[in-house]
């Protein structure tokens, strides 16, 4: 395959990866699919939870093989959501222990969690038995982003110029960051968008200038515009065809106007 540099690829992730050399990425900052039912173009989401650890399992592979032995991974992702069993009914699951558990598995390193504070609710989440203690369903205006690491949890460069001041990084690593949730523009196909804020933290903390930054799940590219705003280098893919082409023109819009 051509170079990969700089480029949204619209492929499986899967089968992207396989074209990404050995100990090649830098940083991974990426919010996989939820697994929750929500309406993407191009992905079924809504497996039942044993297909969709599966599948996670794999991607938590490829992501080890394609790291550097100093790279990080970060994932954005619920606390917990409602998947279906193998018998089809709904079960409730600890998402952010599924996933610990499946990279502690193929040999990732927890580093740090983050909450990110929302601030609002989703319409569309049940609160269960309403005004009854028959069964009430606790709602999370909160989600998660786990931090990884393969071999060394120190990444050193020589040369590099320290980006963040005092009161950034202050800020950063403090594991509470309250950042309003992306709201959907209509231009933008992609259901779930993700606010620059958060990437852009992410990549300033856990990377230098130069270095290249992957995103398995790139969708509307924010990660990518990000990575290459702060002068990294990216990789990207994205299963819809028509999240990728949006993400790609739209990378290259802001890049031509800077």
């Amino acid at each position: 395959m051509e170079d990969l540099i700089d480029k949204i690829i619209n492929m499986d992730c899967l089968d992207g990866m396989k074209y990404v050399k050995d100990n090649y990425i830098d940083l991974v900052v990426t919010s996989p699919p939820y697994n929750l039912g929500i309406d993407y173009d191009s992905w079924n989401d809504s497996l039942i939870k044993e297909k969709y650890i599966e599948f996670m399992t794999r991607i938590a592979k490829e992501l080890y093989r394609v790291i550097k032995p100093d790279g990080r991974v970060c994932l954005n992702i619920p606390c917990d959501g409602t998947m279906l069993n193998e018998n089809k009914e709904d079960e409730k699951c600890d998402i952010t222990y599924m996933i610990k558990e499946i990279f502690y598995s193929i040999g990732f390193k927890y580093r740090n969690k983050i909450y990110w504070d929302k601030r609002h609710l989703s319409n569309n989440n049940a609160r269960g038995s309403y005004e009854s203690a028959s069964s009430p369903n606790i709602l999370l205006p909160f989600e998660e982003i786990i931090i990884f690491y393969k071999e060394d949890k120190k990444k050193v460069k020589d040369g590099d110029i320290n980006e963040i001041i005092d009161s950034e990084f202050r800020e950063y690593t403090y594991g509470h960051w309250v950042i309003d949730g992306q709201k959907h523009k209509n231009r933008n196909p992609c259901p779930v968008p993700f606010p620059q804020e958060i990437p852009a933290r992410l990549i300033r903390l856990f990377s230098y200038r130069g270095d290249i930054v992957l995103d398995p799940f790139s969708g509307d590219g924010t990660t990518c515009l990000v990575a290459k705003k702060l002068g990294r280098n990216y990789i990207g893919f994205e299963i819809s065809e028509k999240y990728a082409s949006y993400a790609n023109e739209r990378i290259k819009n802001i890049i031509r106007t800077k």
